[in-house]
């Protein structure tokens, strides 16, 4: 059964292809770590508690096991789309999507809690509509296919990207800790 709104193990659910967290240099940290670094400090600062967010760097690629990875997107919050041509390619990722918009109640309820993180430019017409159709943060400059360029961590608008990412899944959450507190007043 669904938790009740703003009654969740996890602030974000990061799903992405494992191809996607390689380093972005000979000495950088893999990419999905980054992210995840900064989301933790940015709404640890921005919620005032320990953000928890959950990805599976201790999974490798083919070894993820379904029950588990079931049970923590329906403990999270929000669910951020790691885009890129692999992530669409994955069927791991895709079924990951597809049991989060479940869960939660189909796309328009699911919709509101999604943020695709575009590591790399995607058609968005070979994307999943819901996808198409959320917010979204886009880690590369402009142009298009192999013409864009990864955003590096050292940059500015690597950097102005994060916040704006901490900002929507800040907003995100503080929506739904208020919905959720509206519901358990109305319980009472």
């Amino acid at each position: 059964m669904r938790a009740i709104e703003g009654d969740y193990k996890h602030d974000a659910f990061v799903s992405y292809a494992h191809v996607d967290n390689r380093p972005l240099g000979p000495y950088a940290a893999e990419w999905i770590e980054v992210i995840v670094c900064y989301l933790k400090r940015r709404l640890t600062t921005l919620l005032k508690r320990p953000a928890d967010m959950w990805h599976d760097p201790q999974l490798p690629g083919n070894a993820r096991l379904w029950p588990e990875l079931v049970e923590h997107l329906h403990g999270a919050t929000v669910f951020l789309a790691v885009t890129s041509p692999g992530y669409l390619h994955s069927t791991w990722c895709l079924k990951e999507l597809s049991e989060f918009v479940r869960w939660n109640g189909g796309d328009t309820s699911a919709r509101s809690r999604i943020i695709r993180v575009a590591k790399h430019p995607v058609d968005e017409f070979l994307m999943p509509r819901i996808l198409a159709q959320t917010r979204s943060v886009a880690f590369y400059q402009s142009g298009s296919g192999h013409d864009a360029a990864p955003l590096f961590p050292s940059q500015l608008a690597f950097r102005s990207e994060l916040r704006r990412l901490g900002s929507h899944v800040g907003d995100i959450l503080t929506e739904v800790n208020r919905r959720g507190a509206a519901a358990r007043k109305r319980a009472k």
